[in-house]
């Protein structure tokens, strides 16, 4: 899923709206005379642009909102097919649309660093989210990261978590784990942190208006990241590519 579909799911777009949209732009395709509805990413981004664009023009008297969920339908439907996202270098495209709300795209680059950190350090629900209550003894915060990017560890980026206590640690001796930077574009956790933290960096950093020692993930408006929403994210993702929803919960991102 990628942050697109996440701004819709957690702003003001309604994801089970896409299939009408897709459709008004599979018939304008077709009336068009083009040979398929996907843009073909060999042409010049801007005449691909101006596709777009005259598709949007279609829709003249929409709101806003409407133009923008259009434009993710649009890209949804290219990228279940496998084309890729059609509206990469559409500066103008996002220049008339204004880009995504700023409050979605907030929650949007949380909630992916959440989610890929769950996964790749292999977390319970309770070490990274709200789960029946906060366990501030285990809950993961700002102040708990360590990021491997100076000077002093090359060219490599990487980020190293501290487990303060653990389910298996009820002694509280403490851990840590360090995942490196990967080179596979969109499930980088790395990236996704530091991408975070540069949108939210008093909640990574120690200072006079630090939140470090609060709970790292956390919506815009400031309410702890739930365990349902991270499963009702996971099976509408899942309900997305045509697997069943019920075998996913929010354990599936430990157990992989």
């Amino acid at each position: 899923m990628d942050r697109g579909q996440l701004v819709c799911l957690f702003g003001r777009e309604h994801h089970k709206q896409y299939a009408g949209v897709y459709g008004k732009w599979r018939a304008w395709a077709k009336r068009q005379g083009w040979a398929t509805e996907f843009l073909d990413k060999s042409l010049p981004a801007e005449e691909n642009e101006n596709k777009l664009l005259s598709f949007l023009g279609y829709l003249l008297g929409a709101s806003p909102a409407t133009l923008k969920q259009a434009v993710f339908a649009i890209k949804d439907g290219h990228k279940r097919s496998g084309q890729g996202d059609p509206t990469e270098k559409m500066f103008r495209l996002w220049m008339l649309l204004g880009g995504p709300g700023q409050k979605e795209k907030f929650d949007a680059i949380m909630i992916e660093a959440a989610v890929l950190m769950a996964w790749f350090f292999m977390l319970r629900a309770k070490e990274y989210c709200e789960s029946n209550g906060i366990d501030y003894g285990m809950i993961l915060r700002g102040t708990d990261l360590k990021f491997l990017d100076g000077p002093d560890h090359g060219d490599q980026l990487g980020v190293t978590r501290q487990f303060r206590k653990t389910k298996t640690d009820q002694e509280a001796y403490g851990t840590c784990k360090t995942m490196y930077e990967s080179d596979i574009s969109g499930i980088c956790v790395v990236t996704a942190l530091l991408e975070y933290r540069s949108i939210a960096p008093q909640r990574f950093d120690k200072g006079s208006e630090s939140e470090a020692l609060q709970p790292l993930f956390r919506w815009s408006g400031g309410q702890m990241l739930k365990r349902t929403q991270v499963q009702d994210l996971l099976q509408r993702a899942a309900r997305g590519i045509g697997l069943p929803p019920e075998r996913f919960r929010s354990h599936s991102l430990r157990i992989g």
